[in-house]
């Protein structure tokens, strides 16, 4: 309560007093100063109360306008708090989701990376392993298609080769004998002056199995070889002979002769023709026969020169590279085992032809004289 008020109050309080005391008949002082004086006294203060009173209830009002202003503000920094609080909570949310996702992302990154990358999900240097496989298998279809062809181009006593003389090819053995494949012996029993630079390559089988490449003189040793071994083509018999008798039995002779022998001549040239390197392919096999591409793959798996760089690239594989590696070794097994079998038939082959072989030369009357038969009737 300030000064003016409790003045206020005193002065009410003495004119209350003074209004008792004349009211009970017994005024203090009556002179009509006095009076006139308590008269202004008690308007002056009621003037003052009233505009103490109006003071009081302006400054209500203005207080109840800043409080009610104050809760508006309040309200609305609880209102603004609680958005940014909503605001931040959604960002952060955000935020997390985002780390999320990015985790996961990397995550399913590293594992596609882990499993199919090159280094962990293919197996061992895969680009270099699969251009090996191409290439073998396109030597070993090379391989194929030239036995094939080598025996007729390169065997001369092949299966229905005829010449007009022998002469020629007896001619070129010896030539070839005397200046490549000229031994000390020979030079000493004075079939050469000097041992060749192939010294009886044409009579050494392990040259045969040895890996050259093809065309060179090593790879013609080889045909020298069987060459010597299947010994010399046929004489083509005259015309006026051919529809004789004598013909006819010659020509199918000639014709079983050339059905043993083209056993072991398909089966000879598959092996020269898996020893000899080619330079076609275009890819890891170049320079490699297919017996060499063969070795260094299987010396990959056991214990050859690119063993431990094999070795070690196992530890980091995933397991899909480890699968793909199992997959790879077990198709080469595949193929040797196809290979294996092919060589199998071949033996097979040998052995029927030299069993029928051997049937034919039996003595045998009864077929020899149907024989004659079947031949007298072609030139009747």
């Amino acid at each position: 309560m300030n000064r003016t008020l409790k003045k206020t109050v005193a002065g009410m309080t003495l004119l209350s007093f003074a209004g008792v005391v004349a009211a009970s008949g017994c005024p203090a002082v009556a002179d009509s100063i006095w009076e006139e004086g308590m008269v202004a006294a008690g308007g002056a203060m009621t003037s003052a109360i009233t505009g103490m009173v109006n003071a009081v209830s302006a400054e209500r009002s203005y207080n109840l306008q800043r409080v009610t202003g104050a809760l508006k503000v309040l309200a609305e920094q609880i209102n603004s708090s609680a958005n940014n609080s909503n605001s931040q909570l959604r960002s952060a949310k955000e935020a997390a989701a985002s780390v999320q996702a990015d985790i996961y992302n990397f995550k399913g990154i590293s594992k596609a990376l882990f499993d199919y990358g090159p280094r962990t999900g293919q197996g061992y240097n895969p680009c270099v392993e699969q251009d090996r496989s191409k290439n073998l298998n396109v030597a070993l279809g090379e391989a194929s298609n030239d036995m094939q062809e080598k025996v007729i181009r390169e065997i001369d006593a092949a299966p229905g080769a005829f010449v007009p003389d022998r002469g020629v090819a007896i001619a070129q053995r010896m030539r070839d004998a005397a200046n490549l494949y000229c031994t000390p012996g020979d030079a000493a029993a004075g079939l050469c002056s000097a041992p060749g630079p192939m010294a009886g390559k044409d009579l050494d089988a392990s040259n045969f199995f040895a890996s050259a490449p093809g065309g060179s003189t090593q790879s013609n040793a080889k045909s020298a070889l069987l060459n010597n071994l299947f010994g010399l083509p046929a004489v083509a018999l005259p015309a006026s002979a051919v529809a004789t008798p004598v013909g006819q039995a010659f020509l199918d002779q000639k014709r079983t002769s050339d059905a043993v022998n083209s056993v072991a001549q398909a089966s000879l040239k598959s092996i020269q023709s898996w020893t000899e390197a080619r330079s076609s392919t275009g890819g890891a096999t170049d320079n490699q026969s297919v017996l060499d591409a063969l070795s260094s793959k299987v010396d990959t798996y056991a214990g050859g020169a690119d063993y431990d760089n094999w070795a070690a690239a196992q530890t980091s594989q995933s397991e899909r590279g480890l699968l793909v590696e199992l997959a790879k070794m077990e198709a080469l097994d595949l193929s040797m085992g196809y290979m294996e079998y092919q060589s199998e038939e071949r033996r097979e082959a040998a052995a029927a032809a030299k069993l029928a072989l051997m049937a034919g030369q039996m003595p045998n009357s009864d077929a020899t004289a149907q024989a004659a038969l079947a031949r007298s009737r072609v030139t009747q």
